[in-house]
């Protein structure tokens, strides 16, 4: 039997373990390429996407407050301009007024100017003075008293009127006469009540005839003021506590 020849095995391709017969692809081609879901890139982390989203309403308030206070700007600028614009109208600045001069021609060429016209002094008559003032008329001067008697010009006299303000002035008024008499006046006295009529009252029966002559004094300054009352003599001889000798009192009536 004819034996078969040895195969050249020279041009025979050599594989290696690593490779096989078939050849691999990187990427698969034919259906298999379209049949495979596209490759998808590195998925997004959490935290980039946090940083955006946060970023996005920072710039949009952002952008809203500077819109809001450039509004504001103008508005006010506008309204500055307003307001000036009507108090410039409605209160101008006053102006100061202007001064002309005056000039006169003459009537006639080389004629002086005219002087101007002098008005007359008022002449008053020759028994009214220059400046001559309406003066109240003087109150009439009290009479003169008569000069006491030598035992009322020892006495101690005590002044006693009503607390209204007339009375008031008319008690410094009698005492007044009295000291200008060379009398002691030693107080002047107010009551709270009423005195209906005039009186002096003695203490001691040794004072009556000083009491006396007081009396009659004090209706003749009454009568110079144009008051015709009389002032009675009272006895407070049984009075007490008494007062010291020589002291009278005096009670004006209102």
């Amino acid at each position: 039997m004819p034996q078969p020849k040895p195969s050249d095995n020279r041009h025979a391709p050599v594989f290696t373990d690593r490779e096989t017969e078939f050849p691999r692809f990187k990427k698969p081609v034919g259906a298999m390429a379209e049949a495979a879901p596209p490759a998808e890139g590195p998925a997004a982390s959490p935290t980039s996407r946090t940083a955006k989203e946060q970023r996005r309403p920072s710039r949009f308030l952002t952008g809203f407050i500077v819109g809001v206070l450039a509004a504001g700007v103008g508005v006010v600028a506008v309204f500055l301009m307003l307001i000036g614009g009507d108090l410039n109208s409605i209160d101008p600045a006053p102006q100061p007024p202007r001064r002309e001069a005056r000039i006169v021609a003459p009537d006639v060429q080389g004629a002086p100017l005219p002087l101007p016209l002098e008005t007359p002094a008022r002449t008053l008559p020759p028994e009214w003075p220059e400046n001559a003032v309406a003066a109240a008329p003087a109150a009439p001067a009290p009479p003169p008293i008569p000069a006491p008697s030598a035992s009322l010009g020892q006495t101690r006299l005590f002044v006693h009127h009503s607390s209204t303000q007339p009375q008031t002035v008319v008690a410094s008024e009698i005492a007044g006469q009295l000291r200008g008499g060379g009398l002691s006046i030693i107080d002047i006295r107010r009551i709270s009540g009423t005195i209906s009529s005039g009186s002096v009252r003695y203490f001691f029966p040794a004072d009556r005839e000083a009491a006396t002559a007081l009396a009659g004094m004090l209706g003749q300054i009454y009568r110079g003021r144009n008051d015709p009352r009389e002032f009675r003599l009272l006895d407070f001889t049984t009075y007490t506590p008494k007062p010291r000798e020589r002291t009278l009192e005096i009670w004006l009536p209102n």
